[in-house]
């Protein structure tokens, strides 16, 4: 019910492109970077079905060395995942999926991360809504920024950190498989938030 209310949010958000406009042909924004993420949407998925290299590719800046994949903001395990809707209906749905879907996933990852701290229920909703749905997600997601739009990892890096120091719920072999997951799933969402999360969580400790 929470993670559906945060999805609503989302929706009416973007109410020009799910009521107003249609999803596979309405963008979030008129703007720069869409053009690009719908490209980083389309190549891993197709690079992988056709054997080609999803790290490097010259479809993209070709006849100037073409274009490293892993120094961009490609986020490809996203691109995979959202990959049967690009195919289905393009990629600007996906696009739009992404956009809309981005804040309330990520605002359900720090609701689920809050009720290790508080057993009020409004308090976690408000913790999830004021992270999904913040400032910075909100001026990014327009431009299909979802490297600084789905914010999965630091919520579920600090249940696991937590469940490792202080509450021991689990097996530390267990938060240790379960914690390289997560950090190969960021590393191939973004290495940027990666890397912010890693400082932060360092210094926190």
């Amino acid at each position: 019910a929470v993670f559906g209310g945060f999805v609503l949010v989302g929706v009416v958000l973007w109410w020009n492109v799910w009521v107003t406009g249609h999803p596979t042909t309405t963008f979030t924004c008129q703007c720069g970077d869409p053009s690009q993420e719908l490209w980083f949407l389309t190549w891993t998925p197709w690079a992988i079905i056709h054997g080609h290299s999803p790290f490097l590719s010259n479809a993209i800046f070709a006849g100037q060395g073409g274009a490293n994949e892993m120094v961009n903001t490609s986020w490809m395990l996203p691109s995979v995942v959202l990959s049967p809707i690009t195919w289905l209906f393009g990629p600007i749905a996906s696009f739009n999926v992404a956009a809309t879907l981005s804040p309330a996933i990520s605002a359900w990852c720090l609701f689920v991360a809050a009720r290790r701290v508080t057993t009020l229920v409004p308090a976690q909703i408000l913790a999830g809504l004021l992270y999904g749905f913040s400032p910075f997600v909100l001026q990014n997601d327009p431009f299909g920024h979802l490297n600084f739009t789905l914010l999965f990892f630091p919520p579920l890096l600090f249940i696991l950190l937590h469940d490792l120091l202080v509450t021991h719920r689990r097996s530390p072999t267990r938060i240790g498989v379960w914690l390289a997951v997560l950090v190969v799933a960021e590393f191939f969402t973004s290495t940027e938030l990666l890397a912010m999360s890693v400082l932060v969580a360092v210094l926190t400790l």
